[in-house]
């Protein structure tokens, strides 16, 4: 099956912020002259500003008045447009985190969205004052009014949870459920497995259960879906090997399963499943913690998700 999923982009344009309106204007004639003149902290900025014509650059201030927080859900997901500004800021703590800079604002009003992606300028000349908040801090309580609270959304609770977590980096937070795209959601999964039974063979299906102990009722769950090829995955497993076990580990061995053979026994074209997204989506849907479940038994076991070498995809 072919991914199908399209990645947004932010389709407004607001005016330049105040901090850049003081820098000299690019010509084409002299844009490099004009470049040198730049503080350092603003290149950046001001190069892929000048990249087209049609460039548009805005705060991220801008940005939340524009829109409320539901705007920035569908279907229980973070829109594509919030999930990649909320890594790109994440792989810029990050870089301060390896040069042990921990503390400092973080203010929307700082933050420049340059076609959907974020940069923040002032990052690149960071102050190390340590009686500022610390950007743990200042994240968490940018991402809260970027996407609000909400219990219902497991994934959201187990993010925040993960945040005031000090042993987690912000290259862990990186990789979180969250803010995977349909397309790693997809394949992490299956990147995990293949990864536990190259590294760890056999011991680790006793620590996923150790670790990861949730009683669950996969048939019954799994009776519910509106896709007959969900079924039809469970009758083949466990008339071939048995019952899946009724925990998380039942739960992840099910969700490999279903990925690599979700239309292998529908005998009707119009039973069968056409997208990942649909697949993901509906395994979610049954199975709402399977996939911090995971996330949580691979930080937990010190394995890097650097080191599953996930699919992205676009991120």
């Amino acid at each position: 099956m072919e991914n199908d999923f399209v990645e947004g982009a932010p389709s407004s344009t607001v005016d330049i912020p105040e901090f850049l309106k003081s820098f000299p204007k690019l010509s084409g004639s002299d844009s490099s002259a004009n470049l040198d003149s730049l503080p350092s902290a603003a290149k950046v900025v001001a190069t892929e500003s000048h990249a087209g014509q049609t460039s548009s650059h805005y705060t991220l201030a801008d940005m939340l008045k524009r829109s409320d927080v539901t705007s920035r859900w569908e279907d229980g997901r973070v829109v594509d447009e919030y999930r990649k500004i909320i890594r790109d800021i994440i792989e810029l703590l990050f870089q301060l985190e390896l040069k042990d800079i921990r503390s400092g604002n973080l203010n929307d009003g700082d933050i420049v969205i340059i076609h959907g992606r974020a940069k923040i300028p002032y990052l690149a000349n960071p102050c190390i004052e340590t009686k500022l908040p610390s950007y743990r801090q200042e994240f968490k309580s940018l991402v809260s009014r970027m996407l609000g609270e909400n219990a219902a959304i497991v994934e959201l609770v187990h993010f925040y949870g993960k945040i005031d977590h000090l042993g987690m980096t912000f290259n862990d937070l990186w990789y979180h459920p969250l803010l995977q795209s349909s397309n790693e959601r997809y394949f992490f999964p299956l990147d995990a497995w293949l990864h536990l039974q190259y590294e760890r063979r056999d011991t680790w299906r006793n620590m996923y259960q150790n670790v990861v102990n949730n009683d669950i009722d996969i048939n019954t769950i799994i009776g519910k879906s509106k896709y007959k090829a969900f079924m039809l995955v469970l009758l083949k497993k466990t008339k071939r090997e048995g019952a899946y076990k009724n925990n998380a580990l039942g739960v992840f061995d099910y969700s490999r399963d279903i990925l690599e053979n979700v239309n292998k026994f529908v005998d009707k074209d119009d039973e069968r499943i056409s997208t990942k997204h649909e697949v993901e989506e509906e395994l979610t849907s049954l199975f709402p913690t399977r996939l911090i479940d995971l996330y949580e038994f691979l930080y937990s076991m010190g394995i890097s998700m650097d080191s599953l070498g996930l699919r992205r995809g676009s991120n």
